[in-house]
Formats: C-alpha cells, sequence, structure tokens
C-alpha cells in the first residue's frame, strides 16, 4: 500500500531530528570516537535503515525499516535530501570527536521570578533540547535548524531579542539562551556554550555556533555566563510587561508578521 501523505517541511525537521537521535542512541558506548560515526557515512544502507525507522515511528507510527516501495516519489525524494544533510553533519561531528551525549531531545525547564503588578510571580520556561554532549571539557546544547538560516545565529546585543524589529532573526539565539538558563538551573551546571546548528549551512568547513558581532567584528559565543545577567534582566522586564494588566496588548504594525501568522483571518488586520 502506498503512503501517500507528504512529507512537508516541518516534517522534514522532524524526521532528520529523529534520525540524529536514532544514530548517536545506536552507538552503545559513553564516549564516541570518529570510527563510530564513520560506519554510517562509509555504510549508508545502515543510515537508510534509520531514516526508514524515523519516517514509520513519525508517519505510520509504528518501527519498521523497509518502507522505499511504499512511498510516493516526491517523498522518497525528500528522503534522499534528510540522508544527503545528515551525511554533512555527520563528517561535520565526526571533526569534533571524541565527544559524550549527555542527553538527546529532553525536556528542560526552570522557574523565573519576576514582579507583575506589584507581586512576586514565578513562571516556568524551558523547552525540547535537541542534543547536549561534551567534549569533555565544555558542556554544549545544541540545537538543530532545517528552515532558512540567512542572517540566523547572530546578534549585537541582549535588546536584539526583544525588539520587535530584530527578533525574527534573532529568536534562535533567544530560544537557545532560554535552553541554556533552563539548563543551569535544572542540572545545576556552571557553565554551556550555546550551538545552534543550521543544516542548509553545513558545509565541510561549517561548525554549529552563536555568533556576536560587534563593529563589524565577529566573535563565537563560547560561554553563556558572558551573557546570563544581562538576558534574565531583560527577559524578567518583558514578563513583567506581559502581566501588567494596566498595559493592553496592542496589534503589531509589522504587516509581514501578519502574512505568517495563523490567526490573521480571526483579527482581520489584514
Amino acid at each position: 500500500e502506498e503512503v501517500s501523505e507528504e512529507v512537508d517541511l516541518p516534517g522534514f525537521g522532524k524526521i532528520l531530528h529523529a534520525v540524529m537521535e536514532l544514530i548517536f542512541s545506536s552507538i552503545v558506548k559513553e564516549n564516541i570516537d570518529r570510527i563510530d560515526l564513520e560506519q554510517f557515512v562509509k555504510n549508508q544502507s545502515k543510515l537508510d535503515q534509520l531514516i526508514d525507522k524515523a519516517y514509520s515511528q513519525i508517519y505510520l507510527k509504528k518501527d519498521k525499516e523497509d518502507i522505499r516501495s511504499s512511498l510516493a516519489g516526491r517523498n522518497l525524494l525528500v528522503l534522499e535530501q534528510i540522508k544527503q544533510s545528515i551525511n554533512k553533519m555527520l563528517k561535520t561531528d565526526i571533526k569534533r570527536t571524541p565527544l559524550k551525549i549527555i542527553k538527546q531531545e529532553e525536556k528542560v525547564n526552570a522557574t523565573i521570578q519576576f514582579t507583575g503588578n506589584g507581586e512576586n510571580q514565578q513562571l516556568r520556561i524551558g523547552g525540547i533540547v535537541d542534543r547536549l554532549d561534551t567534549d569533555g571539557n565544555i558542556i554544549r546544547v545544541i540545537d538543530y535548524k532545517t528552515g532558512n538560516a540567512k542572517d540566523k545565529g547572530v546578534f549585537t546585543s541582549i535588546d536584539d531579542f526583544f525588539d520587535p524589529k530584530k527578533i525574527d532573526k534573532t529568536k534562535e539565539v533567544f530560544q537557545i539562551f532560554t535552553y541554556c538558563y533552563a539548563l543551569k538551573q535544572q542540572e545545576g551546571y556552571n557553565d554551556i556554550k550555546p550551538e545552534l546548528w543550521f543544516v542548509r549551512n553545513t558545509t565541510p568547513n561549517y561548525m554549529p555556533c552563536v555568533n556576536h558581532i560587534e563593529s563589524k567584528i565577529i566573535t563565537e559565543v563560547q560561554s553563556f555566563n558572558r551573557w546570563e545577567n544581562d538576558f534574565v534582566e531583560k527577559l524578567r522586564i518583558l514578563l513583567s510587561e506581559i502581566f501588567d494588566t494596566s498595559k493592553p496588548f496592542v496589534q503589531t504594525t509589522d504587516d509581514k508578521v501578519c502574512k505568517r501568522c495563523a490567526y490573521n483571518s480571526i483579527c482581520g488586520k489584514l
């Protein structure tokens, strides 16, 4: 029976995330060496099996490793694109070995305290971490991104995350900084290095990272600690404004946001 449901962009990301998790979960070693990852690059049938398994889990809701004969043509092309992307990612990860996986696709959360309406409030923040690993010295939180990568993963200041005109470009950095904050609170880590992995940018010389730009000079963020106090302070200010009942919510003045909004037919702004 042919599987007719097409893999869309979110589906592409779900499958890629699942395959990366299956790859590292299948390596029954605490410390992963280059040879452990090279086996998937050298043996493409082994990689195909994991891709098929991930597809089956997501779309068929069951484990199955031989599904190619039941897939429509477009889905076969998408799975081939996923395989090409993962091969590139594995080659990048090989350069980063040895490494140790700490967590994969796990929820992390923490509470943040702030003042709202003159009262002490607290809110739980966090999300699902794609991958947390270490090279033995640095703990790295890695977030895979399969969408548009243009001008992403870069910020000039923490204020960028809270500027309505800049949040579309910096929302990924805001997200991974939130993960860093939650992980420090939940796990008690002294410091964490945030890394955004833009899959579309993965080339032979690519390395996942978050970059800060100042006076046209780009530097890689090595430590969340460097930015934590400013980030948390600005986040508390934002939360205080959101929970302030004396300040009404107002519609955005940026029509580009409205075009992407799932609720634009309700508000009637467009």
